[in-house]
């Protein structure tokens, strides 16, 4: 980002927040990815041609993607892989399309092609393991979170999965446990800017385990570190606004609502209707009911 755009930002954040500087950076982003479209069409770009068809294949999966059309954004992703197939992100948004679709067995085949090209590269290994978590498949998750582990590839991520797959089996203990194990990853990197979101996803899980049995001031006082840590993780917003139901705090519960349909995307538009849904009850004083508290040790 070049110095004078990082002044334009800093201007929009003292004038709109945080929030406001966040929109206008997505649409000044998406009118820059049309303005690069447009150039290469006029002839006006100076890359290779096959870095710009591939750009342009994924920059089409990704409206795809955002569409819900999956079957095209899968597509113009494998065709994107066709010109460049070392593009992790192009291969995460195909694994990402392939679970959202439900096709855990083409999530599962594709992953395991794309580690014959990347053997070994942690953000696959971690999808690997949250497919077969998803897929209802506790051990294989199980294996691939504890060799993130035990080969050092990426211990965090390892910690986290194990710990969602004992949530799986409602051994709340044992995953507490493997968060605690997580913390000093966590502690490692929450002063680097660019890992500043995996850490506030690791937080946002341990969040959710406490929330999920009844701990709800814990999860309200992480969930309120993540937002300041990293203010684009977007479910925190719902899960920190359910927890002000739970406290019958109305207004609190509102502005977290509010925030989240501000920010979301269409890909969130389950979790859209549900906080629309929220408050509607809310403005009726009709509050959700929290869970019952479960000791965790």
């Amino acid at each position: 980002m070049n110095k004078k755009l990082i002044i334009i930002l800093l201007i929009i954040v003292s004038l709109f927040g945080v929030i406001g500087a966040y929109q206008w950076f997505q649409k000044y982003q998406h009118q820059k990815n049309i303005q690069r479209i447009a150039d290469s069409l006029k002839g006006h770009d100076d890359r290779p041609q096959v870095e710009r068809d591939f750009e342009n294949y994924k920059l089409n999966g990704i409206v795809e993607f955002n569409n819900r059309q999956f079957a095209n954004a899968v597509q113009q992703f494998m065709t994107a892989l066709a010109l460049k197939p070392e593009d992790i992100e192009a291969r995460l948004f195909v694994i990402s399309t392939y679970k959202r679709s439900g096709s855990f067995d083409l999530a599962e085949e594709f992953l395991t092609n794309s580690l014959k090209i990347l053997p070994q590269n942690p953000e696959l290994l971690t999808q690997l393991g949250y497919v077969y978590l998803d897929w209802g498949k506790l051990e294989k998750a199980k294996e691939v979170f504890q060799k993130l582990v035990d080969s050092n590839i990426d211990p965090l991520e390892g910690y986290d999965g194990l710990a969602e797959v004992e949530i799986k089996n409602k051994d709340y203990d044992k995953a507490v446990q493997y968060f605690r194990n997580a913390k000093p990853f966590r502690d490692e990197l929450i002063n680097q800017i660019r890992e500043k979101e995996k850490v506030s996803r690791s937080f946002y899980r341990f969040a959710s385990l406490l929330k999920e049995t009844g701990h709800s001031e814990l999860a309200g006082a992480l969930l309120q570190r993540i937002l300041k840590l990293d203010p684009f993780e977007i479910d925190a917003y719902v899960d920190l606004a359910q927890i002000y139901e739970y406290m019958k705090a109305k207004d609190k519960a509102l502005k977290y609502y509010n925030e989240f349909i501000q920010i979301a995307t269409p890909l969130h538009q389950d979790k859209i209707d549900f906080a629309k849904q929220r408050i509607e009850a809310l403005q009726q004083n009709d509050f959700l009911p929290p869970p019952p508290v479960i000791p965790l040790k």
